[in-house]
């Protein structure tokens, strides 16, 4: 199934900004002066896509686009296992059961 140009082009810039050469020496950008610099050391992989494709049924959506309350509650979970297993946090109750 070939991917939307939307997809096509999270996926482009998840792979720049996550490319050896951009990772080598990566620009920051200072939102007080307005400029941006390079930080002059390596760093690691930063950009993270989350694919939502199959999540959601075509009652999931409501008009414009937007997700319905079932919607975001079925992307919010889904959300939950991938930042789980991606950056491997765990998830405790911080409130009364």
């Amino acid at each position: 199934m070939p991917l939307s140009p939307r997809t096509s082009t999270c996926l482009t810039l998840a792979q720049r900004f996550n490319s050896d050469d951009y990772l080598r020496n990566p620009v920051i950008y200072d939102g007080v002066t307005k400029k941006t610099s390079r930080t002059g050391r390596k760093a690691k992989p930063f950009v993270h896509h989350f694919n939502t494709s199959g999540i959601l049924q075509h009652n999931d959506i409501a008009p414009q686009w937007h997700p319905t309350d079932v919607g975001a509650i079925k992307v919010a979970s889904h959300l939950q296992q991938f930042i789980r297993m991606k950056f491997d946090w765990d998830f405790y109750a911080t409130g009364p059961e």
